[in-house]
């Protein structure tokens, strides 16, 4: 697969709630992929942790004058619960596929490059 051909946005959600430190490893853990083409959805369930202000504060920062700030969405809304968090984040994408990445979890850099690989090779078996 020539993945500089073919290279579909993905949309990566990620649903967070009270999890600064380790929502900021989730999005720093996208932002490393070596596959470019994604975009990055944060939704945020409603914390009281002070996380809003945090990952927003990292979002401007970390973000300051290159593409990744495009990359990123960041959203809140009052909490709800992880399946309307969930909801919220599939009903913002964009990308022809989605990916869930829970906020206590990282990913490898090439995990989208492989799964775009895999998708690829078996599309139609």
């Amino acid at each position: 697969m020539n993945l500089m051909n073919y290279r579909p946005l993905i949309s990566v959600v990620i649903p967070t709630y009270n999890r600064v430190q380790k929502t900021i490893a989730a999005v720093e853990s996208v932002l490393a992929q070596t596959y470019p083409h994604r975009e990055i959805i944060v939704i945020d369930d409603g914390s009281t942790d002070g996380s809003s202000e945090a990952i927003q504060r990292f979002l401007s920062q970390g973000t300051n004058g290159n593409d990744q700030a495009q990359q990123i969405r960041y959203f809140k809304q009052p909490n709800q619960g992880p399946a309307t968090a969930w909801n919220g984040g599939i009903e913002k994408v964009r990308g022809e596929y989605i990916a869930f990445l829970d906020s206590d979890d990282v990913w490898l850099p090439e995990k989208l490059e492989w799964q775009m690989r895999a998708i690829e090779q078996y599309k139609n078996d």
